[in-house]
């Protein structure tokens, strides 16, 4: 499995127009669920080797892409339970935009 996390959850909100409801609920509901289901899988499925990459802009704004390397598959677990987010957690992320 392969996850690629942003550096900052702020960036991938301000891509969507919270005026499209649809659009923008299917967002939070998936992006909630997606790290949720991620989680999961890393704690009951220790055979499943798990990538994690973290995108961010450099500084002439291309998109680059970094693995992130944990040694211990414990590690890993603990910084996905680090970054879970609620759907009303990502809500509350997009009213501070």
């Amino acid at each position: 499995m392969i996850l690629i996390s942003i550096d900052d959850a702020k960036k991938s909100i301000e891509g969507y127009d919270p005026n499209k409801a649809e659009v923008f609920h299917n967002f939070y509901r998936t992006h909630a669920g997606s790290r949720k289901i991620l989680l999961y899988v890393a704690e009951n499925f220790p055979n499943i080797e798990i990538l994690l990459y973290e995108s961010s802009y450099n500084k002439v704004q291309e998109l680059i892409y970094k693995k992130l390397k944990f040694g211990l598959k414990g590690n890993q677990i603990e910084f996905l339970r680090k970054n879970q987010y609620t759907e009303n957690e990502v809500l509350n992320l997009v009213k501070v935009l």
